[in-house]
This record gives structure tokens, sequence and C-alpha cells, in this order.
């Protein structure tokens, strides 16, 4: 069972910060998803820390033995971000998505060979019928670990604009059937005014 100065410990590595604190409900959800194997829908403003209650999550649920976990993330730039946010928790993290196509092979494989602790996507990957049946159902029914997919989360940008309906399809492409193998926190953001 973690605790919250362990979880604590890696909050304060990510911003290399040793006065950071737990915000409101940032340790209920860690303590939700690593601890009860629970599910958390965290709908907070930017900024809250929402990508720290996934990663801190991440870590301590490897160290637990579990799978990697899979973030969603309409955005290239905060993928971006997050791998470092990632590299500082020492989560070995990489990432699908558009601008990266050369390397999907070999991140698939040690995706697979579980040398990844957390996998960024962007949510069209969802409509590959390759990925889904190459990467996530692999990983969905591989015998041995206690959790395959340790936290799954979406990073899902809803705003009140068309450009976003093929993302939000996307996402909820996950399906039931997913969600009931992994943890789930869903991140969002309010929706902004056009």
């Amino acid at each position: 069972m973690t605790t919250n100065p362990a979880a604590l410990d890696w909050l304060r590595i990510a911003p290399a910060n040793s006065a950071v604190d737990f915000r409101d409900g940032q340790w209920e959800a860690i303590d939700q998803l690593v601890n009860q194997l629970g599910r958390v829908l965290c709908v907070q403003c930017t900024g809250w820390g929402k990508s720290m209650v996934y990663f801190v999550s991440a870590k301590l649920m490897r160290e637990q033995g579990t799978g990697p976990t899979l973030i969603i993330s309409p955005l290239l730039a905060l993928m971006r971000n997050q791998i470092e946010a990632a590299n500082r928790l020492k989560l070995r993290a990489e990432t699908i998505s558009s601008t990266n196509s050369d390397d999907w092979h070999a991140v698939r494989q040690r995706l697979l060979n579980d040398e990844i602790d957390l996998l960024l996507i962007s949510p069209e990957r969802l409509a590959n019928d390759d990925f889904v049946s190459n990467t996530l159902l692999p990983i969905a029914a591989r015998i041995g670990l206690p959790r395959n997919i340790a936290v799954l989360a979406t990073t899902a940008c809803y705003h009140a604009n068309v450009q976003f309906t093929n993302q939000r399809t996307n996402t909820h492409r996950i399906g039931c059937w997913w969600l009931s193998k992994s943890h789930f926190l869903r991140r969002t953001r309010n929706l902004q005014p056009n």
C-alpha cells in the first residue's frame, strides 16, 4: 500500500521543488488509483496538477509490478512536455504520434517487452485497426502482470468548437471492455468559450 509521504516524495521530484505539497484532491485521486484500484474522473482547471496525478500513480504502480500507463493526448506540444516530466520521475516514456511514424515498430516492440512505463498516443491511434490489433489488444491479453494497463488517462481538451469532434470520437473508441481492464483517470479541462 502506497502512503501519502511516499507519493509526496515523487510529486516533489517531478518539478524539482521540495516545497510542493498536494493540492486538494490530488492525494485522494492517487490513493483511489493506486491503493483502491479504482477509477477517477478528474476535472480541474489548467495548472492544477492533473498530469502529476497520473505520473505519480504510474510510478507507484510500476513499482508494484503493474503494466504501463497509456495516456491519450491530442496535443503534440503537450506530449513533449509530458515526456520531460515523466523522465524526471525516471519513467521510461515514449510516444506514438504523427511525428514519429518511423519509430512505431520499435516503440511497439519495447512496449510489448514491458520496457516502457508510459506511452503517450494521439486519439487517432484508437481509430487505427493495426494499432488496436497489434499494440493495445496484445497488452490487454498479456498474462503475468497483475494489471495489464496500469492507468489509462485522456488529456482531452473539450472546446465548444467543431475541430475537436474527431478527437472526441476517437477517444470514445476506448470502449467499456478496455476500461474494465485498467484503472482509469480521465483528465479534462472545462469548456472554453469560442
